[in-house]
């Protein structure tokens, strides 16, 4: 509606003048993934955010953006939930694209409104009003109980039910006024329609334009080194880090109450147990899909393709087969079995339907429904024995030992590896009977590109899931050769060494690395920023946790949304 852009111009240099940013909306403030490339080492001694712990051994907090843009998934439930829609509107997808900041599309401070973006949600916010004004039952919803009888007081009224949910905190008298005064003059400026519907679309489409819906504002409580949230601050980021969505009633209820400020001990106990809620609830569970989804690079199955002639049991589609697959083995393991890190890499069950059926060797009647299996424990192990990972690492006919090593390295163990060298990277040499292994030793081995990097790095990791063909299936032998997936590897305390894949898969399952690199994936998707040096004390913690209680993942992500680190932020 943009007979009142002007009031949402006014909010948007208000905005810029209160964080004091510059250039695009998405600068704001102090923010570790700024400098992020994208990958998925562990931060570097002296990166931003200090020490990893204070001169008593406490952990530290961080200085944050204080404007944190929703993701475009954000946005698109809470849409949903704020208009009470049965799905997501799915307007999103034509939005523009957001570049990548790390492994995960939700770091809110290095999101950009960028000049197309602002206009796409402007379209948005014009399209959603309407649907509003022409629906009745809809907009029934949105009005509160009692509507007063005289215009002022229900726009008033109105503009302040909706706000405080829009917004996530209550508006400040000056805004009410301001809203009010599009309400009233609704019909005035939409030429139709009703006083309340029109006055219902003018607010929806304003707000829905404003800084404060598409931001997380956080102004805080200043203290001598803490930034301490204040209740609808703290409850609109435990909701966006645990469903990706606005605060639900119960959260509201708990932020006017003010049950989430006040003593440390108090707060952190309202606090564990809303999380609980969220994690058990259906935006819990989908959250946990999609952090899955994107560490695992689920995206990428789709695109899986073979030569079905050289790989018997390919067909086309079959990775979404596999996504799937996974997906149900991660709900499993964790919202069923109440499992950890552990048993995420080595459960020896997953979810067949028929197709994956035939990979696996599974006996029994399958259609297109899944169901679960358990597997053969001398051949599967969790994750990183399924169809889905050990597929999209291998090439249309052959496996692919050195993107399988590298996978692990970078998502499970977090091996702080060197850049692969400039310059195209020649072939493989021909099969010429020889395994696949003795062609990548010969490629990658002392004297070549890859030297001691691959050879006692990347090759090992990889080289232990050559009984895995291009789609997964197992085997035994390769061109009339037995399969050798032996090896031994050292990337800290403990060191490894292994006869075969499972074994490996085991070893991996109990190293500290691996639960080190899970807990830093749950704070960065948590925290919705890059880890960071003064991250550590609280990512050894409970990442040692993990291993010698093998925590359930939804107690370590309580954990998580517990620590100082989540409640405050340092002081500018």
């Amino acid at each position: 509606m943009r007979t009142y852009m002007s009031l949402e111009v006014w909010g948007l240099a208000l905005c810029l003048q209160l964080f004091g940013c510059s250039g695009s909306i998405g600068n704001v403030g102090s923010n570790p993934d700024d400098d992020s490339a994208g990958d998925n080492r562990p931060p570097k001694t002296g990166g931003a955010g200090g020490a990893p712990y204070d001169e008593v051994g406490t952990e530290a907090v961080v200085a944050t953006t204080r404007s944190a843009r929703l993701s475009h998934k954000q946005w698109e439930n809470t849409v949903r939930d704020l208009l009470r829609l049965p799905l997501a509107p799915g307007l999103s997808t034509a939005f523009t694209g957001d570049s990548a900041s790390g492994r995960f599309d939700n770091a809110g401070g290095a999101l950009q409104v960028t000049e197309g973006l602002f206009v796409d949600y402007q379209q948005a916010a014009e399209a959603l009003a309407t649907r509003v004004f022409s629906d009745a039952a809809l907009r029934a919803t949105l009005l509160p109980a009692n509507l007063p009888g005289d215009a002022t007081d229900a726009a008033r009224a109105f503009v302040q039910a909706f706000g405080k949910r829009a917004f996530r905190r209550p508006l400040t008298p000056a805004e009410v006024d301001a809203y009010a005064g599009l309400y009233s003059n609704g019909v005035q400026a939409f030429g139709e329609g009703d006083a309340t519907a029109a006055g219902v679309r003018a607010v929806v489409e304003a707000m829905l334009q404003s800084p404060h819906f598409l931001y997380r504002i956080e102004s805080g409580v200043e203290g001598s080194a803490r930034v301490a949230l204040n209740a609808y601050e703290l409850a609109s980021r435990l909701s966006y880090a645990l469903a990706n969505t606005m605060p639900d009633d119960e959260l509201f209820a708990a932020a006017a109450e003010g049950r989430l400020e006040g003593g440390d001990d108090e707060v952190r106990a309202e606090v564990r147990a809303q999380a609980a809620r969220l994690l058990s609830g259906n935006g819990g569970k989908e959250a946990v899909r999609d952090f899955y989804s994107q560490l695992l690079r689920l995206h990428t199955y789709e695109g899986i393709d073979k030569d079905p002639v050289k790989v018997p049991g390919f067909s086309r589609g079959i990775g979404l087969d596999m996504k799937k697959e996974t997906l149900s083995f991660v709900a499993e393991v964790i919202n069923q079995q109440g499992g950890g890190v552990t048993e995420l890499y080595t459960a020896p069950y997953t979810f067949v339907n028929k197709r994956l059926a035939l990979i696996y060797g599974v006996e029994g009647s399958f259609g297109v429904d899944f169901q679960k299996v358990q597997l053969n424990p001398e051949q599967r192990a969790g994750l990183l024995t399924q169809s889905g990972f050990l597929a999209v690492n291998a090439y249309s006919s052959e496996i692919d030992s050195i993107h399988r090593g590298v996978f692990v390295h970078n998502n499970v163990l977090c091996t702080d590896l060197p850049a692969p060298p400039p310059g195209d990277i020649p072939p493989l040499p021909e099969a010429g009977g020889k395994t696949n292994r003795e062609r990548v030793t010969l490629h990658t081995g002392p004297g070549t590109c890859g030297g001691a990097c691959h050879s006692q790095i990347i090759n090992p990791a990889g080289f232990a899931f050559e009984n895995y063909d291009a789609i997964g299936k197992y085997r035994s032998q390769e061109n009339g050769n037995a399969i050798d997936a032996s090896g031994e590897m050292d990337v800290g305390e403990p060191s490894m060494k292994w006869s075969e894949g499972v074994q490996f898969v085991k070893l991996v399952a109990k190293h500290p690395a691996t639960h080190r690199c899970m807990t830093r994936a749950w704070l960065e998707y948590l925290y919705g920023r890059r880890p960071v040096d003064a991250d550590e004390f609280v990512v050894e913690k409970t990442a040692t946790a993990s291993l010698s209680q093998n925590t359930p993942m939804t107690e370590l992500v309580m954990e998580l949304v517990t620590r100082d680190s989540f409640l405050y932020r340092a002081a500018p």
